[in-house]
């Protein structure tokens, strides 16, 4: 190529270049930018708007005279839509239901107790705080003896490498405990597989992997279950982890890692195990499994012929929370059997709620034990605290009741995982097959 040539394509290489710098500069200018004035920073919200509206799908909801949200009428859903996408989303959503009923996984409210309807609801209650308080009180002291649950916290060797990378170390330390508690109980081992309800992002399964690699030197397979999509999610992680550490041994390991997107009322796990799984048996795990979820999910273990009578079921940990987002309907019945013995029916299950929603409040700076005493149920800060950890374990206890008064022939402990300056929902539900 002679240096004349060379000279005109540089030339035409840096004309290209300027037209694409100058149609992005058009294409910027030229955005839809939100015109929602934010009176703190005294500037336009910096997302972008459709081309028929003012306002961002955020600033939009607030800034509406003309339009409301509808609930969306596919069976099943929950959501509430705009109005005027309301037509246009009915149609995305009915194709997602049915792709979702196809499944042979889906059988609708498969681990809902059907046997069991609400009588009231929440508009219906009138709260009589002297009344329950005083049962929660007598049931603790009768009961538990006034003793509170003990705190157990451990850590695991394999998760001190992340430990040392973070200086928020909050969410391991819950993970190395929960790992740590399986293992001193055997069930952290590559001869088992997992599955992970709730997973999220599955930032708990992937610490679960790397300590059993860092035990046995060799992966477990496992089972993802949430029913929202994730973003960051890191079930491809999981996989590289075991791919880099067999290429540094030089061997060829693989594990599985099948996630399915389902709420776990509607799933009937039993197609899952027996289709996409070996013969292992089956450890279930979750961190901060919420409210009604974790009451499903008990039910849909019972439910399994898998799990039960085909033994595949190895143990479980759950750390539980929000228990003032329970359902009594969602409730196992032999749950519901431990509590109505104590004297509570569906309203005092309502109050137990109240209650419990006590315990996590938080505080803000400055706040003191003494503060609002002048509070409807007659009870400062500190007392509603202790109170609302009372009704907590009153709820948590009837778990254990039906887990325990089950045909699953499994032992039951609670106990504090990490303190509560860790996290305040610090309860673990660990379940092991009796010997």
């Amino acid at each position: 190529m002679t240096e004349e040539s060379n000279t005109e394509l540089q030339a035409q290489q840096q004309t290209r270049k300027k037209a694409k710098k100058v149609k992005s500069q058009t294409q910027r200018t030229e955005r839809l930018q939100c015109e929602f004035l934010l009176p703190k920073k005294n500037k336009k919200c910096p997302l972008t708007r459709k081309a028929t509206e003012q306002y961002c799908a955020e600033h939009l909801r607030v800034n509406s005279a003309t339009q409301k949200k509808l609930p969306c009428p596919v069976k099943g859903c929950k959501h509430e839509i705009w109005e005027s996408e309301l037509k246009n989303h009915v149609k995305v959503c009915e194709i997602k239901q049915r792709k979702l009923e196809s499944v042979p996984w889906f059988k609708e409210n498969y681990n809902c107790d059907n046997g069991f309807k609400s009588q009231i609801s929440d508009a219906d209650v009138d709260l009589d705080y002297a009344k329950w308080i005083k049962l929660v009180e007598d049931i603790y002291g009768s009961k538990f003896n006034g003793e509170d649950l003990p705190l157990v916290q451990l850590d695991h060797e394999g998760t001190k490498d992340r430990m040392d990378e973070l200086t928020n170390q909050k969410h391991i330390i819950q993970q190395s405990s929960l790992i740590s508690h399986l293992d001193t109980r055997g069930l952290l081992s590559s001869d088992l597989n997992y599955i992970e309800f709730g997973c999220g992002r599955a930032e708990l399964s992937r610490y679960f992997l790397k300590c059993i690699m860092f035990k046995d030197a060799k992966p477990s397979d496992f089972l993802l279950i949430d029913r929202s999509p994730s973003r960051l999610k890191l079930d491809s992680k999981m996989v590289k982890d075991v791919q880099l550490q067999s290429d540094l041994k030089q061997e060829n390991r693989q594990n599985k890692v099948h996630r399915v997107k389902i709420d776990i009322k509607d799933l009937y796990i039993d197609n899952i195990i027996t289709e996409q799984f070996q013969s292992k048996k089956f450890v279930a795990i979750s961190k901060h499994l919420c409210g009604a979820a974790t009451d499903l999910t008990l039910q849909c273990l019972l439910n399994s012929k898998q799990l039960n009578e085909g033994q595949r079921f190895g143990g479980m940990i759950v750390a539980m929370c929000c228990r003032h987002c329970c359902d009594y309907t969602m409730l196992h019945s032999l749950s519901r059997e431990y509590l109505s013995d104590l004297g509570i029916d569906e309203t005092g299950f309502k109050h137990l709620k109240k209650f419990a929603s006590w315990a996590v409040n938080g505080r803000r700076p400055g706040m003191l034990d003494t503060d609002g005493a002048d509070h409807a149920s007659g009870l400062c800060l500190k007392d509603r605290e202790v109170l609302g950890l009372k009704a907590r374990r009153i709820i948590d206890e009837s778990r254990k009741f039906a887990l325990e008064s089950s045909e699953l022939g499994v032992e039951v402990e609670l106990c504090k995982y990490v303190s509560s300056d860790i996290s305040l929902e610090n309860t673990a539900l660990i379940v092991t097959r009796k010997v």
